[in-house]
């Protein structure tokens, strides 16, 4: 499941690399692709090119975390026998024997846990090669409870704290243990609270060696410039898809402990704080 809007060559070639996969065990793929009213011609493109893909659009507004959370609400209702969810982001393009991997190591770390885990690929630069999304470590010392630091691509296995959604094999007993996706959130930083839920749970987040694809870093959601206004900058670092106040808020209170506040309001102090070294400088 993925979802899309207005990126109708980015969508279609993350669906071609699941198509092409090389799969050695017996497994019935589903494909669901979320579209936000895409005006591209991403739903026509998909269905005319990719038979047995099913879209489902809606009116435009869900960003990604809440067309995943109707993404998932439509499986259990349309596919209640699933097995597995493999959560991906559209331009994501996977190697051919993703899929093999990503099941290998769900059985083989299976046999050794009490639950079963939830398995995180890495991805890959496209440009250099190193690791651009995946597992999420904490910060050493566990300074910052909230934030995290990108796990490795390693040559084994690594047990990590929560994860990008990028790539990411869910069990459905996992599914069914947690919330997919806070209904507080729209955008990003729901990938984040899901791995802290399963952290919590004791549900193991692992990311196995190597990399599963190619996705380059997204560019910055927004740009502060010099010389906007306070309140302007302010307003950009709490818009929807970056930082918004009531998700930073509940995401900050139900994982930040006792010092929470001072959690939530790190990066809207940081704004304030290089606006003014901006401007005494």
């Amino acid at each position: 499941m993925c979802a899309s809007y207005n990126r109708k060559n980015i969508t279609a070639r993350a669906i071609s690399s699941l198509f092409l996969q090389s799969i050695s065990r017996n497994v019935d793929l589903r494909f669901l692709v979320v579209d936000d009213n895409s005006t591209d011609g991403t739903k026509s493109y998909i269905l005319e090119n990719f038979p047995g893909v099913t879209i489902l659009p809606t009116d435009g507004d869900l960003y990604w975390a809440q067309s995943m959370t109707l993404g998932l609400k439509f499986i259990k209702t349309e596919m209640p026998l699933y097995d597995f969810l493999l959560v991906y982001n559209d331009d994501v393009v996977f190697d051919d024997n993703s899929i093999d991997r990503l099941l290998e190591s769900f059985y083989f770390h299976s046999s050794s846990l009490q639950q079963p885990p939830l398995i995180v690929g890495a991805t890959r630069s496209s440009k250099c090669g190193l690791v651009t999304y995946g597992g999420l470590l904490p910060y050493p010392y566990k300074l910052y409870p909230i934030g995290f630091r990108q796990a490795p691509i390693s040559n084994s296995p690594q047990y990590v704290k929560s994860l990008n959604m990028n790539i990411a094999l869910i069990h459905k007993s996992v599914i069914d243990e947690t919330v997919f996706l806070q209904p507080y959130f729209r955008h990003g930083g729901a990938d984040w609270e899901f791995g802290l839920q399963c952290y919590k749970k004791r549900i193991s987040i692992i990311q196995p060696a190597g990399s599963f694809g190619i996705c380059d870093r997204h560019p910055p959601s927004m740009r502060i410039e010099y010389q906007q206004k306070l309140f302007t900058k302010l307003k950009m670092a709490a818009s929807i898809k970056h930082l918004p106040l009531y998700p930073r808020l509940r995401y900050s209170f139900a994982h930040g402990g006792i010092l929470w506040p001072i959690w939530f309001l790190v990066p809207y102090i940081k704004v304030v704080l290089q606006h003014l070294l901006q401007k005494f400088r």
